[in-house]
């Protein structure tokens, strides 16, 4: 495969995810939906970085600049959180795409 330079192209993208808790209060509902989305982003995450080295053969770059780079995209968790009727909460953690992306930075 031939990447543009400069230009980036996902190798492997994970997400959306989504998360969900409950608690007592608004913190403890936000952090444990983010706990958890992070937990299981950090698993899937890992097993995709074992499959970076096998994508990234034969990419190249046009230029011939000596080939792309790995970028890791970290998740950006949103949280959205409700009060529900009996004074507990409710919070959805989500995160959009994530992964590993091979980069060219030279033009």
């Amino acid at each position: 495969m031939v990447l543009g330079c400069p230009d980036s192209e996902w190798l492997v993208k994970i997400g959306p995810m989504e998360r969900t808790a409950h608690a007592g209060s608004r913190a403890q509902a936000e952090e444990g939906a983010k706990a958890l989305l992070l937990e299981a982003a950090a698993a899937v995450h890992g097993r995709a970085a074992e499959l970076v080295p096998l994508l990234m053969e034969g990419l190249r770059c046009p230029t011939g600049c000596g080939g792309p780079e790995t970028d890791e995209i970290a998740p950006e968790v949103q949280l959205q959180s409700y009060e529900l009727n009996d004074g507990k909460w409710f919070s959805i953690a989500t995160c959009s795409g994530f992964g590993y992306k091979a980069v060219c930075r030279r033009g």
